[in-house]
């Protein structure tokens, strides 16, 4: 694994730090704008490049929202100021990603896996179930996005009131965390994380903490004490 590579897993993935997050936001959005810059870059470089900023701006978002949860804004107002400008992009840049891709059909399933997760948090079931559905159709997934992507599914459900299906999403996806081979620990977290939060809305309190649990004792395994801190 490059350093590059190594540092990025570390911000992402394995610390809460502050300064670490505003560190991989810096350095995706140069990488961003050295291809979107680029006349020559091509549009599926550009599509991939959309992708990931959105992806950070959305993961860095998550990780303010715990460090701020009930806590003064005089103490942690570093953090609403990264996480408030990370929300407030994540769309804006989702949604240029999709007008230069022309629409999901050239997306990959995990450009579409990121956009309907952003669009969730959001607010905008509609348009992220529209990408679940396009994404779930296409043949080239990892097991992780494919997990992620049923988790998605359920929660747009239980909104719905659809219940059984929210269910049997569900159990896809836990089926997924626990038994999907070339899935690393890190990706089994945050499957169980996200399990966990759409049982909690469906006031399945027993089994939300459940897989919370295994969020949380997944996540030890590797050190992905972000995915810890969001599971917490």
């Amino acid at each position: 694994m490059s350093l590059f590579k190594e540092f990025h897993w570390w911000a992402s993935w394995s610390t809460t730090n502050w300064f670490a997050k505003l560190s991989m936001l810096v350095i995706d959005t140069v990488r961003f704008l050295l291809v979107i810059l680029n006349p020559w870059s091509l549009r599926g470089q550009r599509v991939s490049y959309y992708s990931m900023l959105s992806s950070t701006c959305y993961s860095i978002a998550g990780t303010a929202h715990k460090r701020t949860e009930g806590r003064s804004i005089l103490l942690v107002s570093h953090w609403y100021v990264l996480g408030g400008l990370c929300y407030l992009l994540m769309e804006p840049i989702a949604n240029r990603m999709m007008r230069v891709a022309g629409g999901m059909k050239i997306t990959t399933a995990d450009q579409l896996n990121i956009y309907q997760s952003i669009k969730r948090r959001r607010g905008k079931d509609a348009e992220a179930l529209s990408a679940i559905i396009m994404a779930l159709g296409k043949n080239e997934m990892s097991p992780h996005t494919r997990g992620l992507l049923l988790v998605g599914k359920a929660d747009i459900a239980v909104a719905l009131g659809g219940v059984e299906v929210a269910l049997n999403d569900l159990s896809q996806a836990a089926t997924i965390a626990k038994e999907g081979i070339d899935l690393k620990v890190e990706q089994r977290a945050s499957i169980f994380k996200g399990i966990s939060r759409v049982f909690r809305r469906m006031r399945h309190f027993e089994e939300a903490e459940a897989f919370r649990r295994k969020a949380i004792a997944t996540g030890e395994e590797c050190g992905a004490r972000d995915q810890i801190a969001k599971a917490s």
